[in-house]
């Protein structure tokens, strides 16, 4: 049913030797695998050189990395002289590619300029390179560097007798002042940004609070790239303690700001992050309809390279779904996820394997409110895979519950049985026996021991009460108590989540 590709259970390791090599070869995009290509070719002056080009591309050419295969080939003769060659003809090249597209680095090269001029004599011109750098410096905000080509700017003033003017000098220091502060108030910033994530992977920071005056929400901001850090810091930390009002407030500032710098941008990833967070700081509003508005934006803002497209492919796919199964529109989204996941999966190596693995959680969410049972079974033997315990235990976590009711539904007595067993005991020696999983297993081993008719109330008394710990977008502890009120009253599972959601909403229910 669904062509989204899912990871093998026992994954080949690589061919002895390292595979540094191959995963940066792998990290590049086409654009920079073309730049390196012409690279190459500009600094071959014999077939040997050529040789070097040739690894790269059986290495581009591999999926797994195998060496193997390598040293079959007639030019290869000293592999790991040749690996390394090429590495640092790629880190070479990827160097000057990013010294012509990467606005820190343009201007560095442009202070070098200055200070070289400078060394032998050439005021006039050094002026003159000086001015345009500090123009774009200011406008970039890039404070450092337009603090040095300010020094610089007072040591040529000096030469020209321009020292002489206190005003000019006055100016000058005026100047460095301006921009030592607005450094400094942006490192504050970031500083609050380092605090509030290391906060976020505390597991015991739910029960506490940060003290910073800086999150009273009337800090001082000197310049646009610390009110935006300062606003999407903001948005996180609200959204983490669930102070949902307050995270809607600085994600919709944060977005504002950088849609504000829209046309000195060109493609989607500069603003990917922005819209996804505006989504979920929307979707914990309930504000329903505004996600879908925040949906159909991101889409209409240019791709620039197949890495964007696969990316916003997926965060779309994410977002969709999240919304059809937030909204109890699952008939809906069953139906969307047949048409737009019967494609080509794309590049894995541009996937993270955490977007992938909330893709398929929202899959199996979506199959089974329609009682899609076998490709739930599919998508949750792909969830409870090594890879998922690792990057995206959570969902892993989730998927070792799914995976009962599944089973509870099939009517797989026996096994369902089993994997209650064998699910309590990894919840346990994982730390991850919460009230959730507490009642679900004992709700549902009751149900499979007792042939009476089943009883839901009390399971669903009982998780009402019960904190929701769950801090990922969509709460499965919202789902299992879907699923019980739906058992209790006899209502079909899409059902029960559209009528709470459209209560929940009122006008802000995506029509």
């Amino acid at each position: 049913m669904f062509a989204l590709s899912l990871p093998h259970k026992h994954q080949s390791m690589p061919a002895k030797g390292s595979d540094d090599l191959f995963r940066l070869i792998k990290a590049l995009s086409p654009a920079e695998k073309g730049y390196f290509k012409k690279f190459a070719d500009r600094y071959s002056f014999s077939e040997k050189d050529n040789n070097y080009l040739k690894l790269f591309e059986l290495i581009e050419a591999q999926e797994t990395y195998d060496e193997k295969l390598l040293v079959k080939e007639k030019f290869i003769n000293q592999l790991p002289r040749q690996k390394n060659y090429l590495q640092n003809l790629i880190l070479k090249s990827i160097q000057m590619y990013d010294s012509e597209s990467n606005v820190t680095v343009e201007l560095e090269n442009s202070i070098q300029q200055v200070r070289a001029l400078i060394r032998r004599g050439q005021y006039d011109l050094a002026a003159k390179v000086l001015q345009k750098a500090k123009k774009e410096a200011l406008a970039e905000e890039c404070f450092p560097e337009a603090l040095k080509l300010v020094k610089f700017e007072n040591y040529l003033n000096k030469r020209s007798g321009m020292d002489k003017d206190f005003e000019t000098e006055k100016l000058n220091y005026a100047e460095r002042y301006s921009l030592y502060e607005k450094e400094k108030n942006f490192d504050e910033i970031q500083e609050l940004e380092q605090q509030v994530i290391m906060f976020k992977r505390n597991p015991y920071s739910k029960n506490t609070l940060i003290k910073n005056k800086l999150l009273s929400g009337n800090a001082t901001l000197l310049s646009q790239k610390a009110k935006t850090t300062y606003y999407n810091t903001l948005s996180h930390y609200y959204g983490f303690i669930r102070q949902y009002e307050k995270q809607y407030l600085y994600a919709k500032e944060h977005l504002q700001l950088k849609k504000t710098d829209y046309n000195s941008f060109t493609g989607v990833s500069v603003f990917m992050s922005s819209y996804i967070n505006f989504f979920f700081a929307c979707y914990n509003n309930r504000r329903y309809k505004e996600c879908n508005d925040v949906i159909t934006e991101l889409m209409r803002i240019v791709e620039k390279n197949e890495k964007e497209h696969e990316r916003r492919e997926r965060n779309f796919l994410i977002m969709k779904t999240q919304l059809f199964i937030g909204t109890g529109k699952l008939e809906q989204g069953l139906a969307f996820i047949t048409d737009k996941l019967n494609m080509k999966s794309g590049n894995e190596e541009l996937v993270t394997t955490r977007m992938d693995t909330e893709i398929k959680r929202n899959l199996v969410l979506i199959c089974f409110a329609n009682k899609k049972y076998k490709e739930c079974l599919k998508l949750v033997d792909a969830l409870l895979s090594p890879e998922t315990k690792d990057y995206s235990n959570a969902f892993y976590y989730q998927a070792l519950l799914l995976n009962i009711l599944i089973h509870y539904e099939l009517g797989n007595k026996e096994t369902a049985e089993h994997l209650i067993v064998s699910a309590r005991r990894t919840f346990k020696s994982n730390n991850r026996y919460r009230p959730l999983e507490e009642i679900m297993l004992t709700v549902l081993k009751k149900q499979l021991a007792s042939e009476s008719a089943p009883n839901f109330a009390e399971a669903i008394q009982q998780l009402s009460k019960a904190n929701d710990e769950d801090d990922l977008h969509f709460s499965i502890h919202s789902f299992c108590l879907a699923w019980l009120e739906s058992k209790l009253n006899g209502t079909s599972l899409p059902e029960t989540i559209r009528i709470k959601a459209k209560k929940d909403a009122g006008k802000y229910y995506w029509n």
